[in-house]
Parts: C-alpha cells; sequence; structure tokens
C-alpha cells in the first residue's frame, strides 16, 4: 500500500463521489470515531476548487477550501486534535489522517495519491465549483 504522507497542517479526512466529468458524484469529509465513520465535516458544496501536481513522482492533490468549509474545519480541528478523518471518493479510501494539530490553512494537500484517482476527484470539485 503506498504510503500517503500528509502536509502537517492539512491532516484531515475528506471523503469524495461522482460527476459526468468524473466517476464519482459527491465530497465529503468525515470524523471517524472508534474506527468507524460519522457524520460528513464538509461536503462538496464546501470546496471551491482543485489542483493535481506532480512531484518527486507523487501525484499530490490539493483540495481548496470555500470560507465556511475553512470554518468548519478550523473549528473542528481546535477540538478534535488527535482523532481521524477520512478522505474517500464513494465508498474508495483516499486517505485516513490524524489531526495532528487545528488546521488554519485554505486548502488540503493529499500526497501520493493515484494519479486518475486525483484527476477524477479534481474534475468533480472543479465541475462543481463552475456551477
Amino acid at each position: 500500500m503506498k504510503r500517503i504522507l500528509f502536509h502537517a497542517l492539512l491532516c484531515i479526512l475528506i471523503s469524495v463521489s461522482a460527476s459526468a466529468a468524473s466517476r464519482f458524484s459527491s465530497v465529503n469529509v468525515n470524523f471517524v470515531k472508534d474506527g468507524a465513520s460519522k457524520r460528513p465535516l464538509l461536503t462538496l458544496a464546501d470546496f471551491t476548487g482543485a489542483n493535481v501536481s506532480q512531484f518527486n513522482d507523487r501525484t499530490v492533490l490539493l483540495l481548496k477550501l470555500s470560507g465556511p468549509g475553512l470554518k468548519k474545519l478550523r473549528e473542528f480541528s481546535k477540538k478534535h486534535v488527535g482523532d481521524r478523518l477520512e478522505i474517500r471518493a464513494d465508498e474508495t479510501l483516499i486517505a485516513a489522517p490524524v489531526i495532528r494539530v487545528p488546521i488554519e490553512s485554505p486548502a488540503i494537500q493529499v500526497d501520493g495519491v493515484d494519479a486518475q484517482l486525483a484527476q477524477d476527484v479534481a474534475s468533480l470539485v472543479n465541475g462543481h465549483s463552475k456551477k
């Protein structure tokens, strides 16, 4: 299994689903408690765009947060340092990081993602944010 690295301030979990330009239909960040995914923290509406790039032969997915999305994540992460989040594309797990510090950054960076998965997620987010 590929090792997934997260920027220190961006350790969170996101659940993603698909659209017409993507094989997924929605994006959610879920809180994980006792090993089970709980309520969504962020949804597709909380993202304003996404970029995919390559760094040191690794695919990097950058998800940009809206103002309300950042506020939700900031407040949640302050109270839940040490808890786990999930990043999912429908049922496909992208990452499951632990919140190490309160998150202040307006974007979520996920390193080491499958290139096609990252492109599909970015297409969904970018397509939705243009509506």
